[in-house]
């Protein structure tokens, strides 16, 4: 009975990490630096933000897609641009997909990204100021003159109230 048991057990970790195995980024690109830029508006009813972001990545496999993990926010296709870093020259965006169940953004290339070298995808965004802590979110408080006060906290203060 215990064996069977463990079985089962080893069978449910196994089949979970291969259903979380979906959610996780393809290993093509490789990550290295982020140069992230956003402006919130705290405005009673506009609760939204703008950003930017340039994403420095190596190419560990050769390919035409750029995947990229996307939830509650608005790309702005038009911006998206996915330059060499060596030689600035620009790889021509063909189209972009979103996979609603992964939560994936994928930038669809002309051509193959060349293995080993470095690229920097620039993409131009917007979205809401969540109130349930997630991503990025706002936060308020009521000062002394019973004024409602918002701002958006930063993680360590997330975390700090954990």
């Amino acid at each position: 009975m215990r064996t069977a048991s463990a079985v089962f057990l080893l069978a449910t970790c196994v089949l979970g990490a291969t259903r979380l195995d979906e959610y996780l980024l393809p290993t093509d690109l490789v990550p290295s630096h982020y140069d992230l830029r956003l402006v919130p508006y705290l405005d009673t009813g506009n609760f939204t933000f703008d950003g930017e972001v340039t994403i420095r990545v190596t190419v560990a496999k050769e390919t035409r897609v750029v995947t990229l993990h996307q939830n509650d926010t608005d790309i702005d296709e038009q911006s998206v641009r996915v330059t060499h870093v060596g030689s600035g020259q620009g790889v021509r965006v063909l189209g972009h997909e979103y996979d609603q169940l992964h939560h994936f953004h994928h930038i669809n290339l002309n051509s193959s990204l060349d293995v080993g070298e470095q690229y920097d995808v620039y993409i131009k965004y917007s979205g809401h100021l969540r109130d349930d802590m997630q991503g990025l979110f706002r936060s308020s408080y009521v000062d002394s003159d019973g004024q409602t006060r918002y701002y958006y906290p930063d993680l360590c203060d997330h975390l700090a109230t954990e």
